[in-house]
């Protein structure tokens, strides 16, 4: 689908969040003590497991939810305390639907009514917001006669006639077949680079989210573990969890301790340099992380090949009983032979074996 807009209609914004808390009358904690900046016209992604916090937050920013403490701005102004309506955000949300006995039009400008804008107005945005979105052809039509895919641009047009500086989306790709769900997740880049606006988006898939995301901020049990680029979530995480989360197949994890400016476990020895010194001969334990793409094939260690994945181009490879890696090759070695691999120096990660944080 070609895009079309007026970046110019549009706003963006700069939203930071200071200290920003939310915890329910239930005493669960939604949110605790988040800082964080996002820039004017980002896209960022939301991401974390289940009861991580990502609702918390797009609820407590866009005013669903009260702040419990903290403070929360755009472009300068805090918005603790004003309404929902009055702050600048349109919210995509499952449980938000579109009206089953209105068409598509009267949707589209349903919000718009309720501010009074001039018929004239109303007719423009929501003709605007129809045409950029593909959605011409079925303003007359009902909810119940749109395909999945018709709903969810429908969502995203009744946002987008608000012309707001900010739009907020909670698992845009839900009840969408991977086809349908490629689609949505290009148009909605698209559309964060050709309107200008912030779109930030929740989502549990950590795949999407390095796709598409300007920046991600990955949450466990309502606290932000790490803000930054998608290459640097991949690349460098901040710790186990998010190294885990981030890349299919799952990163490789062998625990162990440094000597001699080695790696010593699971009956292999890795350089690791001056990366963690302070460890070095200390006997504290530490966890490698490397990722099946940076195990290569020649060095210093055998492993056994367990199976092998032709999808993927990727086989198993057991060290020892209790270690084994996931290794991404060209070409797959059988079932049961014996291969010798090495860590390319620059995926080797390291962590704290209790903080799992990431060391140097």
């Amino acid at each position: 689908m070609t895009l079309r807009g007026d970046k110019g209609a549009y706003k963006m914004a700069e939203i930071i969040l200071n200290s920003l808390s939310k915890t329910y009358p239930s005493g669960t904690v939604g949110i605790k003590g988040v800082n964080m900046k996002i820039e004017s016209g980002e896209l960022t992604v939301i991401t974390g497991g289940q009861a991580s916090g990502k609702s918390a937050l797009l609820r407590s920013v866009c005013g669903l939810d009260d702040i419990t403490s903290g403070e929360a701005y755009i472009d300068g102004s805090s918005i603790n305390g004003v309404v929902p309506k009055d702050r600048d955000i349109a919210v995509v949300m499952q449980n938000i639907p579109l009206y089953p006995h209105l068409t598509v039009f009267d949707n589209l400008a349903y919000s718009l009514n309720l501010r009074k804008l001039p018929k004239e107005e109303i007719e423009a945005r929501v003709n605007e917001a129809a045409a950029i979105m593909g959605l011409e052809s079925v303003l007359l039509k009902k909810p119940k006669n749109l395909s999945s895919l018709e709903r969810q641009r429908a969502f995203l047009a009744r946002a987008i006639a608000r012309r707001t500086k900010i739009i907020m989306i909670d698992e845009p790709f839900k009840g969408l077949d991977d086809g349908l769900k490629n689609e949505m997740r290009t148009e909605i880049v698209k559309l964060s680079k050709r309107l200008g606006v912030n779109f930030i988006v929740a989502m549990r898939s950590s795949s999407d989210a390095l796709v598409m995301a300007d920046k991600i901020a990955y949450f466990e049990k309502g606290e932000l573990v790490q803000y930054a680029a998608p290459a640097e979530i991949y690349d460098r995480p901040a710790t186990v969890g998010v190294a885990t989360y981030f890349g299919r197949p799952k990163i490789n994890i062998l625990d162990g301790v440094i000597e001699n400016g080695n790696f010593v476990g699971a009956d292999i020895k890795i350089p690791v340099g001056e990366r963690a010194k302070d460890y070095d001969g200390t006997g504290k334990k530490v966890y490698l992380a490397v990722r099946g793409e940076d195990v290569v094939a020649g060095g210093t260690f055998e492993a056994k090949v367990l199976a092998a994945n032709k999808e993927y181009g990727t086989f198993a490879a057991e060290i020892t009983p209790d270690y084994s890696l996931t290794v991404f090759a060209d070409v797959l070695p059988k079932e049961g032979e014996i291969v010798k691999l090495s860590f390319k120096d620059s995926g080797v990660l390291l962590y704290d074996f209790e903080t799992e944080k990431l060391i140097g």
